[in-house]
């Protein structure tokens, strides 16, 4: 979605004056605008994309996020105490963000391979593991809040593969006890 509001200001508006750099603030509705140009671009070739392409290749997805989840530990950039980054030149790139949706794909292939309903619960040991993996490693950067955002879409392609509810019972009484 795409919000215009003139009333309000924008970030990094107030940073300069029209006195101090003339052109500032078309600079930044110039910016504002061709950013919002390749979101929709990007949006519009995403509507005409396989996604059954993601799917045939999304172990090799999360081996790669797995391997750049890797690489923020080793040769990532420090910010405020914690090694998040991964700088190319002037671009900056957070792959714990891409290792949520490289997991969500990997177990909706395993959990897909599946052809049995209701979902038998020996089948959630597998996607938990590749669930574990990646969020062990944002924990160790660490980015408690990233890592715990790997829970919610576990459940979702769990439940949504045929997973009972009742598997659910437990643990969240115990969640909210605690």
């Amino acid at each position: 979605l795409v919000h215009f509001n003139f009333e309000e200001p924008i970030p990094g508006l107030n940073d300069f004056s029209e006195d101090e750099v003339p052109g500032a603030v078309n600079a930044v509705f110039q910016f504002y605008h061709i950013m919002v140009g390749i979101g929709m671009l990007l949006a519009a070739i995403a509507m005409f994309f396989d996604q059954y392409i993601l799917l045939r290749y999304a172990y090799l997805i999360y081996g790669a996020a797995c391997v750049a989840l890797v690489a923020v530990l080793t040769v990532g950039e420090v910010g405020m105490g914690a090694s998040r980054w991964l700088r190319f030149g002037s671009f900056q790139l957070q792959p714990s963000e891409f290792a949520k949706v490289a997991v969500v794909l990997a177990t909706a292939r395993y959990l897909g391979e599946t052809k049995r309903w209701p979902l038998p619960g020996s089948r959630i040991i597998v996607p938990v593991i590749l669930t574990l993996f990646p969020m062990l490693l944002v924990l160790k950067e660490p980015d408690l809040g990233t890592a715990m955002m790997f829970i919610p879409p576990l459940v979702a392609v769990i439940l949504a593969a045929g997973l009972s509810y009742r598997w659910f019972l437990i643990p969240t009484f115990l969640g909210l006890l605690s």
